[in-house]
């Protein structure tokens, strides 16, 4: 057996817990497990921070690589080869192409750790914007199919971020669920409140902001919270 030129714990997806749920999500959105038994992240330079963190979960101390995307923009990646971790990926559909994968895993839906993953899908396919030249309101979105989105919805009714009724809306082959401005409070905290371990710095920057911001301009009882 050949040794590893670089470190990795091959079982940190093994067990879900909070960290490998939301390590999972990410995947799900911006994650390449290839038929060569790689797994493979890629992002802007700007969040480097988030594959740093990826590294440090899966205990590698193989260098983080720079490069200019197609368009010219900054970029990073990381990938590592495990035909273990690979194998153990395969129960979440991960070395499926997006639009191959069915329902999530049940693991994914128990409620202890069903927003850790939310939170890494968020992560990857989800985006805080504001509506206005004052960015008077946030509001976000997630992206996917519709076998996934189907029981991301499910996940957010019971936890009570959504209301049954909210639809997943479609733009071409790619689904959204949209937060309005009540939602998307209560999406910030079901994904956040705990001081997870792992988030994207970048997007919980723009969650923290806006809420300071009401904090300090707005009533309590003006905030929309149903």
């Amino acid at each position: 057996m050949n040794k590893r030129k670089y470190t990795l714990n091959e079982q940190v997806f093994d067990c879900i817990n909070h960290e490998s749920a939301y390590w999972i999500g990410y995947l799900y959105g911006e994650g390449n497990c290839t038929t060569e038994n790689k797994i493979r992240l890629c992002c802007a330079e700007k969040d480097i921070d988030l594959l740093t963190n990826f590294r440090n979960f899966i205990g590698s101390d193989k260098p983080i690589k720079r490069f200019l995307a197609k368009n010219k923009y900054p970029s990073c990646g990381f990938e590592i080869r495990s035909w273990k971790m690979h194998k153990t990926l395969q129960h979440y559909d991960l070395t499926k192409q997006k639009r191959d994968r069915g329902s999530l895993h049940i693991d994914l839906l128990q409620d202890e750790f069903s927003k850790d993953f939310i939170r890494g899908l968020f992560d990857a396919d989800g985006s805080f914007y504001y509506d206005g030249l004052h960015k008077n309101h946030l509001f976000a979105e997630i992206t996917g199919y519709m076998p996934v989105l189907k029981d991301v919805k499910r996940i957010l009714v019971r936890h009570k971020v959504i209301n049954e009724t909210k639809k997943i809306v479609t733009n071409g082959k790619i689904f959204r669920i949209r937060f309005a401005q009540s939602d998307c409070l209560k999406l910030i905290n079901f994904m956040y409140d705990g001081k997870p371990r792992y988030l994207l710095n970048r997007k919980y920057g723009i969650a923290k902001s806006y809420l300071d911001r009401l904090n300090e301009t707005t009533d309590e009882s003006e905030v929309i919270v149903d």
